[in-house]
């Protein structure tokens, strides 16, 4: 059975749930027409067979980041838009995003029944929330694997965390 799902930033796109590998369940994912493939990488098909989606969070650390000749920065971004481009051309990497600084984040938080919005991220750390990539692997070995190959972990951290099924919940809680 096939279901239609708008996702921001993706446009609307269709997914089955079919057989798969050694009793898995592969989810096939296409663009629901032509605008919705553009939006998946320049015009060619989205991605075909995707056994798990992952969520590559990126925490930098600002100090060593900010040490970096600003050449030697530009040269590391430039080649992770490469590598991005590429992992999105083969329908690895569904979508990536940098994230503005911290000093532009607000936190929206309720305590003891009142609410509160604060500058800046919710927690005092090191490493702050960079970025992140939402990849198709099929297994958590394989999503790190991805990870590895972006040059962020280097002055920080990647989090490589499964993403669950929304449509799932959605029907697990009648919504």
């Amino acid at each position: 059975m096939a279901f239609l799902r708008v996702a921001p930033g993706i446009g609307a796109f269709t997914h089955a749930d079919e057989p798969g590998p050694r009793g898995s369940t592969v989810r096939r994912i296409r663009p629901a027409d032509a605008a919705g493939a553009r939006l998946w990488h320049h015009g060619a098909p989205g991605p075909t067979t995707t056994a798990m989606q992952f969520l590559l969070v990126i925490y930098i650390d600002e100090a060593l980041l900010g040490a970096l000749p600003a050449a030697e920065y530009d040269a590391l971004m430039r080649d992770c838009i490469r590598h991005a481009d590429r992992l999105q051309a083969e329908g690895t990497l569904v979508l990536a995003q940098k994230l503005q600084p911290v000093d532009r984040a607000r936190t929206l938080r309720e305590r003891d029944g009142g609410v509160r919005i604060t500058d800046g991220p919710f927690a005092e750390t090191r490493e702050i929330l960079a970025g992140f990539n939402l990849v198709n692997a099929r297994d958590p070995e394989e999503a790190m694997r991805i990870a590895r190959d972006f040059p962020w972990y280097r002055y920080g951290s990647i989090e490589v965390r499964p993403v669950d099924d929304m449509g799932a919940e959605r029907i697990r809680v009648g919504a």
